[in-house]
């Protein structure tokens, strides 16, 4: 799992070995708390990889609003 700020940059990054059900993306990003400290679109990038070399990845935009 990897998470960028608006411009880019690599906030956090995490990987982990795990044996995961069915929509199991969608339960990882649950479980992901994120306090931006500034306005923009963030982009949360999951990949999935399997023993023989399959990847799966998916990316959320997590628009930031100004208050």
């Amino acid at each position: 799992m990897r998470l960028l700020a608006p411009g880019g940059a690599e906030l956090a990054k995490v990987a982990r070995p795990l044996t995961l059900p069915a929509d199991c993306m969608a339960l990882e990003v649950e479980q992901l708390r994120l306090t931006p400290d500034q306005a923009g679109t963030y982009h949360l990038r999951l990949a999935l990889h399997n023993g023989e070399g399959v990847e799966i990845e998916q990316e959320y935009a997590i628009v930031v609003q100004e208050m």
